[in-house]
């Protein structure tokens, strides 16, 4: 009871500062035409820049093609009452739903993706637009794309075919898709690839290349290219168009909607970059790494919690003196360094989808008479590349593990023992950088007498000794005396035999 004139006092103090922040509030927007925070960029900003654009309200926005043959004269509304204000990388953004009476979608299904299931006409009655209005915060400019969302089959289908509650800087954890940018012309700038809510690769159209003739009646389509050329690895791609029709009332409110493939093709000149860059991407690798090396190797960024060369289950050996007590060590043997390349015949450090590379693998073989044993170095838990390239070590038994290129010589009692002396007491740590599989590959095979080549090559978040730069020195070597080297793919040999 005591507490009440103090608390009345704080009530009109407040009341006070309120009305002092209306006053200055009010007489901000009396000078300036609205009230602009510099950190911000507020939905009536946006609604204001929009209105000053087109010259009328942007309510109603009508979305101009160049290219009449892409069917983008569409009449869009905008949903300003669902728009959402946020701030990405350096720009600040304002998105806002579009409802639209007649959509053009392209569907992609990009080969290095990976894509489990391709996209139909349930992604494209999915698929949804939004206008995005963003201002640099350090030019001020300001400028406006339409996005388009395109999720996954497989996704949508785990999610009862609504995609909606996704947003530029609020992608659902896995959500796996495309996001189509286009100017506001209707022409495509870029596409990105999203993988469990990160983006793992961008794709940019280009027109640094004639483009090709295409059967009857598929269209051609040129765009100007937002990145350098010498930065790209482009493909010619065809992507089935689909469109969907609905009538509008005077709300907006849409009804009796119509999606199909209208029975054409955009023709495009897409280019997979490293995905650096001054664009408005959603959920970015929080560490991203550099583009991957090698010849033939794609640019893309993986993952940032990318786990790369667990063991097999089951195949870990528990005991490596057991596991090679039969060799006896007063008797010659064969040797085989076995080299399983990302990309056969290529230095390529890795290939295959972002979210699941393959990197390629090393290993040895002995044999002695009636008995073999066949293993390789690995990380006894995966390794993240980017922020945990470490881990305790293991050796795994890789009978049967396919290889594409090897080399087999002959290696007599003194070699033998220096190798099986060096398998016995394996490094205690992989690291994928500098002591992984083929650098324990290259150093048995220097225990055994044997100098391989060893030139390092690049992956997203480190490089070093790999199986495609090490396949491909070994092809091009001069063998050693009693050496052969074998440049076709095959299957390596199996472990036989056992001893007491």
């Amino acid at each position: 009871m005591k507490k009440r004139p103090l608390l009345v006092l704080w009530l009109s103090f407040l009341a006070a500062l309120m009305v002092f922040v209306y006053a200055c509030h009010k007489d901000s927007i009396s000078q300036h035409g609205s009230a602009v925070n510099p950190a911000d960029l507020t939905v009536a900003q946006a609604k204001s820049y929009l209105d000053s654009a087109l010259n009328s309200s942007s309510a109603n926005i009508k979305l101009q093609s160049t290219d009449a043959s892409r069917q983008y004269n569409l009449n869009g509304f905008a949903y300003w009452q669902m728009a959402r204000a946020f701030q990405a990388q350096h720009f600040n953004v304002v998105e806002i739903p579009l409802i639209i009476d007649k959509k053009k979608v392209n569907l992609y299904d990009f080969s290095r993706d990976g894509i489990k299931i391709s996209p139909d006409d349930a992604v494209a009655r999915a698929s949804f637009s939004r206008l995005i209005i963003y201002r640099d915060t350090v030019s001020k400019a300001i400028d406006k794309e339409i996005v388009t969302y395109l999720p996954d089959k497989a996704w949508l289908t785990a999610h009862r075919n609504d995609a909606s509650g996704n947003w530029i800087d609020k992608l659902a954890p896995d959500f796996s898709g495309y996001i189509e940018y286009k100017k506001w012309d209707g022409t495509p700038a870029y596409t990105i690839r999203i993988y469990n809510g990160k983006r793992t690769a961008r794709y940019s159209l280009t027109t640094g290349q004639a483009m090709p003739q295409t059967g009857q009646g598929k269209q051609l389509v040129q765009s100007e290219s937002v990145v350098k050329p010498a930065n790209l690895v482009c493909d010619f791609i065809s992507v089935p168009d689909y469109v969907t029709v609905c009538t509008q009332d005077a709300e907006g409110n849409l009804s009796n909607c119509d999606t199909h493939f209208n029975g054409t093709y955009t023709n495009y000149y897409y280019c997979y970059d490293d995905g650096t860059g001054g664009y408005i991407d959603p959920q970015p690798p929080t560490n991203p790494p550099p583009p991957g090396g090698g010849p033939g190797a794609p640019v893309s960024p993986w993952p940032s919690d990318l786990i790369l060369n667990t063991p097999p289950p089951g195949q870990i050996i528990t005991n490596i003196a057991t596991y090679i007590k039969c060799f006896v060590k007063t008797s010659s043997a064969v040797v085989n360094i076995y080299v399983s390349q990302p990309t056969a015949n290529s230095s390529a450090t890795w290939s295959g989808p972002v979210y699941d590379p393959n990197v390629g693998h090393t290993f040895v073989s002995i044999q002695q008479g009636g008995i073999t044993r066949v293993f390789g170095f690995y990380p006894a838990h995966g390794v993240n590349p980017f922020t945990s390239p470490t881990s305790p070590s293991a050796l795994v038994d890789d009978s049967g593990h396919p290889y594409d290129v090897s080399i087999s010589f002959p290696v007599t009692p003194a070699q033998l023992t220096n190798l099986l002396n060096y398998a016995s007491t394996y490094p205690a740590t992989y690291n994928l950088n500098t002591l992984n599989c083929t650098d324990f590959g290259i150093q048995a095979a220097a225990q055994a007498g044997v100098t391989l080549p060893d030139h390092n090559g690049s992956w997203p978040g480190g490089g070093g000794s790999n199986p495609g730069n090490l396949g491909q020195d070994m092809r091009g070597m001069t063998p050693p005396a009693g050496a052969t080297i074998t440049k076709t793919s095959g299957t390596a040999v199996s472990n036989t035999g056992t001893c007491p």
